[in-house]
């Protein structure tokens, strides 16, 4: 059976986790340290015998990886090139994967070669560079979602399962609801067939009033679109997000004046437009920012402000998940 090794950085783990699923449903059995370190084992002997044993050492490598001046994946790296230069160079064992534009290390292999000689596998290059990496392997008529992965090997759908949107500014609103945290009881981001990447997430407020007030503007779930490629990892360079939906509150419907706490019941069919734009970054399986929403109605009404504009800062916890065409 095919083995591998998995050599990272510790902020490369959500790329290790993800591409040690994608080779295990091809056949190919991983050694990852997280899974395979026992207590008490001797771990760099286990690392060591775990490098020079497999049939391949996959090493990934990222600007993360390049900027740590302190890794235990550096003496991996030190312990594959002393194989390299005992193997024979008829057959492919040292399998280097790009997870950004970050360069190779020009270490000496032997024989007047380095390290950067060696032909790595993009793997933004989705799913060729996958695909390729799969067929150095060995591995026939390989399994892979061809929706290209939400960041570099961060599945093209993931669950959300916790998080927050946290409101730092409530215009009109009481002095108890600014700085006021939801919290993120649900949703899920993918990458559809046509290359957009939606999702959809659903918030609890900590007060009932305001949960009813969330579920009456349609705001206790949005539905969002990322823009862009794929899902930055840059906090210079944010992701931007947004959500637009229009609701039409039907005549009679009493609806709460957040400054005075009395309800005003609506003479006419009432349609309001909801919007949230934010912008925000990947920090391992994290993907936070600031947003700012606007709840505008689309007619005049006496006693009602024009529009309501709030400002915050948002969090969204994600689980990897393999891609349908993984699945079962």
């Amino acid at each position: 059976m095919t083995n591998a090794f998995i050599s990272y950085v510790r902020e490369n783990s959500a790329q290790a986790d993800y591409l040690k699923k994608v080779l295990e449903k091809n056949g190919v059995t991983v050694w990852l340290d997280r899974d395979k370190l026992t207590p008490g084992v001797r771990w760099k002997d286990a690392i060591e015998r775990a490098i020079r044993g497999g049939m391949y050492f996959i090493s990934l490598h990222s600007k993360e990886r390049e900027t740590r001046d302190k890794s235990y994946a550096h003496e991996e790296l030190t312990v594959a090139v002393e194989e390299i230069r005992q193997r024979s160079t008829n057959k492919a064992w040292f399998l280097g994967v790009r997870l950004d534009d970050s360069p190779i290390p020009d270490r000496r292999i032997g024989g007047g070669e380095l390290l950067s000689d060696l032909q790595f596998v993009d793997i933004r290059n989705w799913p060729h560079g996958i695909i390729h990496l799969l067929a150095a392997m060995g591995v026939e008529n390989p399994v892979v979602d061809h929706r290209a992965p939400l960041a570099p090997c961060i599945a093209p759908e993931v669950a959300i399962v916790s998080g927050y949107l946290r409101y730092v500014h409530m215009q009109s609103a009481p002095e108890i609801w600014q700085g006021m945290e939801h919290r993120i009881s649900g949703g899920w981001c993918r990458r559809e067939d046509d290359g957009r990447i939606l999702g959809q997430v659903t918030v609890a407020a900590p007060l009932a009033q305001v949960q009813h007030v969330n579920d009456m503007l349609g705001t206790g779930v949005y539905d969002i679109q990322l823009e862009g490629n794929e899902i930055s990892a840059d906090p210079a360079r944010p992701t931007k997000l947004t959500h637009a939906q229009r609701i039409t509150l039907p005549q009679g419907t009493p609806i709460p004046d957040v400054a005075t706490g009395r309800n005003i019941i609506l003479p006419i069919d009432f349609p309001i437009l909801s919007q949230m734009v934010g912008e925000g970054w990947l920090e391992g399986r994290r993907f936070k920012g600031k947003f700012t929403s606007t709840i505008s109605p689309l007619r005049p009404m006496p006693g009602l402000v024009a529009s309501l504009n709030q400002e915050g800062l948002f969090e969204l916890v994600f689980e990897d998940r393999l891609p349908r065409d993984l699945e079962g």
